[in-house]
């Protein structure tokens, strides 16, 4: 018991990562709002030579490691080993080669959504759309094959932002959308 009687804390009450305001934005690299979730433009992590603890063996090309040459099934394995036991539901470990440039990105959270908006807004910085970030993403979702359900919640919450009422026209939710300059899920 605590000086005020209550229990001690249970470390599931202490895992901060589960908190909607917390987005991870990098190895061990938290933003935290103060007014709900934040919305953030994380960095690329450092390359795995820069990261403490890195071994320059594992990063040299050409190099072996423990008398076998490092090939992409090796570095495929140590990946999926890594993320074994770090205490985190879901991890992250992309590399991205676009226009000439090559960027580097590993994320590990206890949130799918803070995952996902990582990823996302990871992505979209990284690959150097001239659009700005929610547009890149809408663009983006609106061209992939695969269809995309968006919850009755959103459109809702989206008509209720511009005065829409229910007998308004779906013309009228379009017009919205267009002065909006398009249609903004938050």
């Amino acid at each position: 018991m605590t000086d005020d009687g209550a229990p001690p804390a249970d470390p599931d009450e202490l895992d901060f990562t589960d908190d909607e305001s917390v987005v991870e934005i990098g190895e061990r690299r938290y933003v935290v709002g103060t007014e709900g979730r934040p919305t953030v433009d994380p960095a690329p992590d450092p390359e795995p030579a820069d990261r403490p603890g890195a071994s320059d063996e594992a990063t040299t090309e050409g190099a072996t490691s423990a008398g076998g040459e490092v090939t992409q099934a090796a570095v495929n394995d140590w990946l999926e080993e890594s993320f074994d036991d770090d205490g985190f539901t879901y991890g992250v470990d992309l590399t991205l080669h676009a226009e000439g440039d090559t960027a580097r990105h590993r994320l590990v959270s206890n949130d799918v959504t803070a995952t996902f908006d990582a990823l996302c807004s990871w992505f979209v910085a990284a690959a150097g759309p001239e659009s700005p970030p929610p547009e890149a993403l809408g663009l983006l979702l609106a061209a992939v094959d695969s269809p995309v359900d968006v919850p009755p919640g959103a459109i809702k919450a989206f008509a209720a932002t511009h005065d829409l009422a229910p007998d308004d026209s779906i013309a009228d939710l379009v017009r919205a959308a267009e002065d909006a300059g398009g249609f903004r899920i938050d």
